[in-house]
């Protein structure tokens, strides 16, 4: 988590703790410098501010993605659309303005980090990723679902997984 509000950062730690019964581990910095000392490939999730003090996190999210295969939730006060769609276009995965609910961005990790884990050799629907994923219903345009799974594919060479399109019916995980 790279958050520059210690009091945000100290609150999303202890729900996230609770939430998961301690099986979710928060790695914290407060700046760009700090999360840039955190990246390994160990990492399963980022969670990342877009204004700090040091920098922009929309910069800060391709140096991410070269490092990690780590989806990228971007939690930020910046709320306008073309905010969103920039963090979006740039690698996250989902978009949370602040004011946010705390139970909303804990069940929203824990879906990230669980939805395709736990669905594997199993087909699932784009319908079903996206709604799991965005809590949004698909629009008619899937484009922004495409983009994640192209993303992803991107990052998984030389991991053991791979994802696989199953055209008109959605797409299938697995591994070996």
């Amino acid at each position: 988590m790279i958050e520059d509000d210690q009091a945000i950062s100290a609150l999303n730690e202890m729900m996230l703790t609770l939430k998961s019964g301690g099986a979710i581990r928060s790695l914290k910095a407060d700046t760009l410098a700090g999360g840039r000392a955190l990246l390994d490939e160990s990492i399963g999730l980022v969670i990342l501010d877009l204004m700090l003090p040091d920098g922009s996190g929309l910069d800060f999210a391709a140096e991410i993605q070269a490092k990690t295969n780590a989806p990228i939730l971007m939690l930020t006060a910046k709320s306008a659309g073309s905010d969103k769609l920039e963090g979006l276009k740039v690698g996250g995965v989902d978009y949370i303005t602040k004011p946010y609910n705390v139970d909303e961005l804990c069940l929203k990790v824990v879906s990230m980090l669980n939805m395709l884990a736990r669905r594997e050799g199993q087909l699932v629907s784009a319908e079903e990723i996206y709604e799991s994923v965005w809590n949004l219903p698909l629009a008619q345009d899937k484009q922004a679902l495409a983009a994640a799974v192209s993303r992803l594919r991107k990052k998984l060479p030389g991991s053991g997984y791979t994802v696989l399109s199953v055209y008109g019916s959605g797409y299938r995980f697995e591994t070996g």
